[in-house]
């Protein structure tokens, strides 16, 4: 069985999909389940028109109502059609990342996606810039929908996502696969076990308001009033006006060789790894510092559960809650060799559980059977 991939964006980009696209098509290549990729980017100029057909204000709502609009998910339902007509190797499914385009609509082979959430889970934590009875967001939940019901299959990262396909959509249980998620590294990095004495927390994430940060913020203030010499890093965005003790280091392009080494630095100079997002798919990041050997503090909802194991590889808060973030920071930081004992086992268990060979693996046997 082959499956012929479908996405928007340069399939063997590093950035592409989170850094998702060249692993997932990678490893599905490699254990000879893959006919091609197509990249069913529209033309910049095109892009532009789509994003113009969107203005308003403020800055927020025209990014959402862009990434919402359906004529555009028409027009890229086009592209693909064109694509795949044009397509000559055989295959015998179609896989898409997202639900950015209806593929069913396209061809007469079974289609599959792999999805890292919806709309609903959005609209349900709050994570939209639209009001959730706009016209927009109406007619993208309506998009969904019927997505999802004429697909053959649907692979999501998680169980708790799975979860909210049935819930939201009415997707039955047999269509969906917990296919799960792997790291976008590869070699894994070198572990450290020696970790700094010092209190040092880590947050790495673009969407600073939506990885919780606020919420660390006002939680490493409470940390700090108990221990002097923590120190926060924060990578992603460029904040001003900041805490003592915290320190940001901008985007890091992994791309960037000289960035990959500033990122390598502080996962190994870290002492715990923190994300108390407000909402969150599924949390690459909290595997990229389970690679590291960190301890992770999570929220206890989304997919992290499935991630972090309580009192085994790291702490679960409750989301928004930064008193309790405090204690749980303050908890790991006051036991080092409990810090240690967390890491190696996160560690372990990302090497057994968060493979992308293991998750082309689960796809691709899947497909076999539903097809």
């Amino acid at each position: 069985m082959k499956c012929l991939g479908i996405i928007n964006e340069p399939p063997f980009h590093p950035r592409s999909w989170s850094g998702a696209s060249p692993f997932l098509f990678g490893n599905l290549r490699n254990n000879g389940s893959l006919a091609g990729v197509l990249d069913v980017r529209m033309s910049r100029f095109e892009d532009r028109l789509y994003r113009l057909r969107n203005v308003r204000s403020p800055l927020a709502a025209w990014k959402e109502a862009y990434h919402v609009d359906t004529r555009f998910f028409a027009r890229q339902t086009e592209i693909v059609r064109r694509k795949i007509s044009s397509f000559e190797q055989p295959f015998d499914a179609v896989l898409q990342a997202g639900a950015y385009y209806r593929v069913s609509d396209t061809t007469d082979r079974p289609c599959f996606t792999y999805q890292d959430g919806s709309i609903a889970t959005r609209i349900a934590a709050g994570n939209i810039a639209l009001p959730a009875d706009s016209a927009e967001m109406r007619a993208c939940l309506a998009w969904e929908r019927d997505l999802y019901r004429d697909l053959r299959g649907i692979f999501t990262f998680s169980a708790w996502l799975a979860s909210t396909f049935t819930r939201d959509f009415g997707v039955p249980h047999s269509k969906i696969v917990v296919a799960g998620c792997g790291l976008n590294f590869d070699p894994l990095p070198e572990m450290v076990t020696a970790r700094n004495p010092e209190p040092r927390f880590l947050l790495v994430g673009r969407d600073f308001k939506r990885k919780g940060g606020e919420v660390l913020l006002e939680a490493f203030r409470q940390v700090r009033r108990k221990m002097r010499n923590a120190t926060l890093v924060i990578i992603g965005p460029e904040l001003q006006n900041l805490p003592d003790g915290v320190e940001c280091r901008g985007f890091l392009r992994r791309e960037n060789p000289a960035h990959v080494e500033i990122l390598e630095e502080e996962y190994r100079k870290a002492s715990v790894y923190v994300l108390p997002s407000l909402y969150e798919p599924f949390g690459i990041s909290l595997l990229e510092a389970m690679a590291h050997g960190l301890p992770c503090i999570g929220v206890r909802e989304f997919a992290m559960p499935e991630i972090i194991v309580e009192g085994e590889t790291g702490l679960l808060v409750e989301r928004g809650d930064a008193g309790s973030l405090a204690n749980a920071m303050l908890e790991i930081a006051a036991s080092p060799p409990m810090g240690t004992e967390f890491g190696i086992a996160g560690r372990k268990r990302l090497e057994t559980q968060f493979t992308w060979a293991a998750v082309a693996r689960r796809m691709a046997d899947a497909m076999a059977v539903m097809t």
